[in-house]
């Protein structure tokens, strides 16, 4: 169960890079010339954190059978499940900042000014990375994939 909803954000990943792209594309043709390496760049965050890191997620033995959490009672049957979707959630939020962190960036550069503001936007990204990535990967490890049980359903 839950290698297919990391399959499923692989694919949103994948769909948020190329708006990305097309949207610094745009934008720096609008910018009379005038380009910002972190506009350009901005969509390698949901490519490389995000698709590949949910595709490792979703290939590890254990994904196969764990549960993400969808209910209430399934979170009970199954806190492990939790602490992934807890992370994942992190994770995510942490690849989402770190890209507008960047397009932001890449906007006020573009603008001809500067701001120290935007710093802020890579120092609570990282943080939410790290922590959301190490969440993740340290319920995936509370079972052994050999003896993992089944998931109950009620």
């Amino acid at each position: 169960m839950c290698n297919k909803m990391f399959r499923i954000f692989t694919y949103i990943y994948l769909g948020v890079s190329a708006f990305v792209a097309v949207f610094s594309m745009v934008y720096e043709h609008f910018g009379k010339g005038v380009r910002s390496n972190a506009m350009v760049y901005a969509f390698l965050y949901p490519l490389i954190l995000g698709a590949v890191i949910c595709l490792f997620f979703s290939l590890l033995p254990q994904a196969k059978r764990l549960s993400y959490g969808r209910s209430k009672a399934e979170e009970k049957l199954n806190a492990p499940g939790a602490v992934v979707r807890m992370g994942a959630n992190l994770y995510h939020s942490g690849v989402a900042t770190l890209t507008m962190g960047s397009i932001m960036y890449g906007v006020i550069e573009i603008f001809g000014t500067t701001d120290h503001l935007t710093t802020y936007y890579y120092i609570v990204g990282i943080g939410l990375c790290v922590v959301g990535f190490l969440a993740t990967l340290t319920a995936y490890l509370m079972i052994p994939s050999g003896e993992m049980p089944e998931n109950r359903k009620n």
